[in-house]
């Protein structure tokens, strides 16, 4: 399996989703976003907040949250 972040970003006028780099583990994927990859997405999208993200894994039986 393969884990990715995926972030909701908004403004007062509209609502956007954006995705971190792939990771081997959930763990990879938490530590990495709550250490860089907030921070990325507040400084490449200056007008979004960020409402919400996740990480999720792709390829197993089932995706998972």
């Amino acid at each position: 399996m393969i884990w990715a972040a995926l972030f909701i970003l908004c403004t007062p006028q509209e609502c956007m989703s954006a995705g971190s780099p792939l990771f081997r583990s959930k763990e990879q994927c938490r530590y990495s976003t709550e250490t860089y990859g907030i921070k990325f997405v507040n400084a490449k999208f200056p007008d979004h907040v960020v409402i919400a993200w996740a990480c999720v894994s792709f390829g197993g039986q089932t995706n998972d949250i």
